[in-house]
């Protein structure tokens, strides 16, 4: 069955509004070098951010811009805005630069380090005006959540690695699509429509509905507000429904647990916009956004109805024989991910209570009661540096916090560095690899 009219011709406007986008918002002057960090670009993305932090005063009461480093993900170059308090970056021509120490992982990030709390970003920077001052705002957020009350929650949201969880969560994607290109009534049912894929969603998947809001009010705000900050008003529609479009392209290739709340945030988020002007005041850390967009829309707590008489303007049926065809591929990738992680051999790192580590939210893969395979990462504790660059590594949850890591035993346990299939550990001194609790697995241990 062919997509809907408006689903199919919103699509189009969504790409033609990107597109358009990327090409109007060069800024002149600057270039970009193919190694180290320009000042002077630098300089203006600052100044930039300073800019950005102030609009995103009129969003949440308070300058989201404050303490900024860019670096450079080979050298680990870093120039920052502020100085540190230990001294390794140093003031050169209104700025402050040096090399950032091994132990700080590099990404787009808010992260604590030098005595500061610093909104990090991986150089370069887009070049495009829109897609960089989005980036910028979006990561001054996550650096402003502890001032705005909301606490940087993660959840992997494994129920959308399931056959149910995702055509429910992709047929809500379509609802909210319809929404951001209509008006009046027809937007109103469509924001119905959503719901109800959602509220049945939650159903299924009993722990859902708490998972799906933390990361919405994580990420999901995050996104919005830099769409918000950054792109006109006549056009964050547009952009909101692109990026849907986006992320369910991505969705046919990949997990997308981690990376869902980058779509809906922004599109709950415009949509409250034009219903309640005022939402964002009454946002703390137990709000859940799409209740407040239905209470919006005065629309009944409980949806009503049936999926088979709603799905089929959103092209439900193609949907779900596509995440038909996918369980079999995901059934085959645990089984690998089983033959990898826990069938063995395995080497495991435990956590000292000091581990931190640095991702890519787009390669993200839920498996196993608290677990999650991170294709390419790295982890840092007492015991060193893991950096996994291909095949992913197994990060194992208990009581809401990371317990152990594990990955492929070594070949050779007693190399240095350490080395297994798609990893590498550099060991901290003071500590050994010795025999697991299996035949030919290992662990960690203080010498």
């Amino acid at each position: 069955m062919p997509p809907h009219p408006l689903v199919r011709t919103l699509s189009e406007l969504s790409h033609r509004i990107t597109w358009l986008a990327g090409l109007l918002a060069v800024i002149p002057g600057g270039q970009l070098t193919a190694q180290g960090i320009d000042a002077a670009l630098a300089r203006e993305y600052f100044a930039e951010a300073d800019m950005l932090g102030l609009e995103s005063t009129r969003l949440w009461g308070i300058p989201l811009h404050g303490p900024m480093i860019l670096v450079e993900q080979g050298t680990r170059q870093a120039l920052a805005n502020a100085p540190d308090t230990s001294g390794v970056l140093r003031a050169v021509d209104g700025v402050w630069t040096g090399v950032l120490p091994d132990n700080v992982g590099i990404a787009n990030t808010a992260v604590e380090w030098g005595g500061r709390r610093w909104t990090m970003l991986v150089w370069p920077l887009p070049y495009g005006r829109m897609s960089r001052w989005r980036l910028l705002t979006h990561e001054m957020f996550h650096r402003a959540q502890p001032e705005l009350g909301l606490p940087g929650r993660d959840a992997t949201n494994a129920h959308l690695d399931t056959e149910d969880g995702r055509l429910l969560l992709r047929l809500e994607w379509r609802a909210l699509q319809l929404a951001l290109a209509d008006s009046g009534a027809a937007r109103r049912a469509a924001i119905a429509d959503a719901m109800l894929f959602r509220t049945r969603r939650h159903e299924r998947f009993p722990a859902a509905a708490d998972e799906e809001r933390q990361l919405e009010l994580n990420e999901g705000l995050a996104e919005y507000t830099g769409i918000a900050v950054a792109v006109p008003v006549n056009a964050r529609a547009g952009w909101a429904a692109a990026q849907i479009e986006s992320y369910d392209a991505r969705a046919a290739n990949g997990s997308i647990g981690r990376s869902f709340a980058y779509a809906t945030g922004p599109a709950l988020g415009i949509l409250l916009d034009a219903a309640d002007p005022d939402w964002r005041q009454r946002v703390g850390p137990d709000t859940d956004l799409a209740s407040l967009l239905a209470r919006a829309h005065r629309l009944p707590p409980e949806p009503t109805g049936e999926l088979n008489d709603r799905w089929t303007k959103y092209d439900g049926a193609r949907l779900a024989a596509e995440e038909l065809g996918r369980a079999d591929e995901i059934a085959e990738r645990d089984a690998l991910m089983r033959s990898r992680f826990v069938d063995g051999p395995t080497l495991t790192l435990p956590s000292t209570g000091a581990l931190r580590y640095t991702f890519n939210p787009n390669e993200v893969v839920p498996f196993g009661e608290g677990g999650t395979v991170y294709l390419t990462t790295e982890v840092r504790d007492a015991w060193g540096l893991l950096k996994v660059t291909m095949d992913g590594a197994l990060l194992i949850r208990e009581a809401g916090r990371i317990a152990r890591v594990i990955v492929p035993a070594p070949a050779q346990p007693e190399a240095s560095p350490l080395h297994g299939p798609g990893w590498t550990l550099d060991l901290a001194e003071g500590w050994a690899v010795v025999p697991g609790a299996s035949a030919g697995d290992f662990t960690l241990s203080r010498r």
